[in-house]
């Protein structure tokens, strides 16, 4: 006897008392002819009565009919082969009449009997219907989509492929079920998806065009694909693949950038024109000096020359350029002071420009041809204040960087007090022009003399004329 106090029979109930999962006892009933008809309750354990909520007195000795009259035949068609024939049945049936599932092992007990242990699996059924519901709507979702949607495991295997993409190019999933890249034969994007597969491994999102999929041969197709790593407790376990025909987005791409080349050339050609059209009218008012006689005509048309000059240096600057809608303002600057030395009946004794200015600076159309317009003016304006006997002329133009959408230019000059007659068309358009684009523009005398005009770079509105 064991020390415990224990026997082997003692020992044997306290198990069979203390199971999890239910059991029972049964005899099956034969009708006269020997066709099973029902079967008996002998013996149970209390996890049965548990599980179906009953009670020892009011189960053991009775029939399953007599407990559940409405009871499906299927229970006896599973369990008389067992009781009959020795067999042993394992199976999970669901029973409308209890309604609950059941995991069933059912094995022969003796002559016409059989023994059944079971555990309610309701609960898990129900989480596997719910798994099951949300799995039918993920690939009702994913099938739905244009794009290729797969998985891989992490040695860069394919595991599932979902999207109406798989009919569309004639995708059959068992060519890349369970292959590599390479094994699949596609060694000329085999480099470039490795190294996507690589950055995915390791947490990141990847995106890449590689046409793995093997359709571009075949169809012409560009193919954009996005990698996901998948998580699972806090580790990667596959990756998620997005792979999207991005054909026709090139196509259109080709094209926009076809308008553009397009564009360009156009503009191009008209800023061309336009040069050429201020050149005309400045020869035409070379035409008419050589012609005139009044001999205050020259000063004035040779400085209406000077300013038409000053805004097709804006198109000199322009057409250098490889942008079409802006203007370098350092480049402006040079070209205006270039212009300004070789005119030397405009700009007498006028030695040197030193010329400071950020290269990064541009400046719309807009606002170009109006600040060449004022800087020249003031150049204009300490040229002609000069005393005649001065026979150089040093002036320096500085331009920091732009701060909050707004550019400083200063001319420095010599001149600490205004000398000589004022240009009263001349201050009245510098004024026009400074208002035109909302800037500002004043003249320190003290100290170093110099201008300082401020305006906002994309700050041009309507055009301002004097009246």
């Amino acid at each position: 006897m064991p020390e415990d106090g224990y026997t082997g029979e003692s020992l044997s109930k306290d198990l069979y008392n203390r199971m999890g999962e239910a059991f029972a006892l049964h005899e099956l009933i034969l009708s006269p002819s020997g066709v099973p008809v029902d079967y008996r309750f002998l013996d149970a354990n209390p996890a049965f009565f548990d599980i179906l909520h009953l009670t020892r007195e009011g189960v053991i000795g009775k029939t399953a009919l007599q407990l559940w009259p409405d009871l499906e035949p299927l229970w006896l068609s599973r369990y008389a082969p067992v009781a009959q024939k020795g067999e042993e049945a394992i199976f999970e049936e669901y029973s409308n009449t209890l309604g609950k599932w059941f995991k069933v092992r059912a094995f022969n007990a003796g002559p016409h009997r059989f023994a059944v242990l079971f555990q309610d699996v309701s609960e898990r059924k129900r989480t596997e219907e719910c798994l099951d519901e949300e799995e039918a709507r993920f690939k009702a979702i994913v099938n739905s989509m244009e794009d290729i949607v797969f998985t891989m495991d992490l040695e860069g295997r394919y595991t599932t492929f979902y999207g109406r993409a798989l009919q569309k190019y004639g995708i059959h999933e068992a060519d890349y079920l369970g292959k590599t890249i390479d094994e699949i034969g596609l060694s000329a994007a085999s480099a470039e998806h490795r190294m996507a597969v690589s950055r995915a491994l390791r947490g990141e999102r990847a995106v890449h065009e590689c046409d793995f999929f093997g359709l571009a041969s075949r169809h012409g197709v560009a193919v954009q694909t996005v990698l996901t790593p998948m998580f699972r407790s806090g580790r990667i376990v596959g990756l998620v693949g997005v792979g999207r025909d991005i054909t026709e987005q090139r196509m259109n791409e080709e094209k926009l950038r076809s308008l553009l080349e397009e564009k360009t050339v156009l503009l191009q050609e008209v800023q061309h024109r336009v040069k050429n059209n201020l050149q005309i009218i400045i020869s035409l008012i070379q035409l008419h000096l050589i012609a005139t006689s009044d001999l205050s005509c020259p000063v004035f048309m040779k400085t209406l020359q000077s300013r038409i000059y000053a805004i097709a240096s804006v198109y000199d600057v322009l057409s250098a350029s490889t942008v079409n809608d802006r203007v370098s303002l350092a480049a402006l600057l040079r070209t205006l002071s270039v212009f300004c030395y070789t005119l030397t009946d405009i700009f007498p004794r006028l030695s040197d420009i030193q010329i400071e200015a950020e290269e990064d600076t541009q400046l719309p159309m807009q606002t170009a041809i109006p600040v060449a317009l004022v800087v020249h003016e003031c150049i204009l304006d300490v040229v002609q204040r000069a005393p005649k006997e001065r026979r150089e002329l040093f002036l320096s133009i500085t331009s920091g960087s732009p701060e909050k959408g707004r550019c400083r230019i200063e001319l420095a000059h010599p001149f600490k007090k205004t000398e000589g007659p004022a240009d009263e068309v001349g201050a009245m358009l510098l004024q026009g022009l400074v208002e035109q684009i909302r800037g500002s523009i004043t003249e320190v005398l003290e100290n170093q003399p110099h201008w300082v005009f401020d305006f906002p770079i994309e700050g041009a509105g309507k055009p301002i004329y004097p009246t």
